[in-house]
């Protein structure tokens, strides 16, 4: 292989290495936007029903 080879390799080598790390990043920063204790988040009410189950859309 020629030096034009060896460029081509090692940006891709470069390349593959900065995403992974972009998405390693990406991956930490929403394991720590979740909640680990789920008693920490409060329960949502329920939707609000009228008659046979059907759910009000607000005007």
């Amino acid at each position: 292989m020629d030096r034009r080879h060896w460029s081509l390799l090692a940006g891709a080598v470069l390349l593959i290495g900065a995403l992974s790390l972009l998405f390693v990043e990406i991956d930490l920063g929403m394991e720590e936007a979740i909640p680990q204790n789920p008693e920490e988040q409060p329960i949502p009410d329920p939707p609000e029903t009228y008659g046979e189950g059907k759910i009000l859309m607000g005007d």
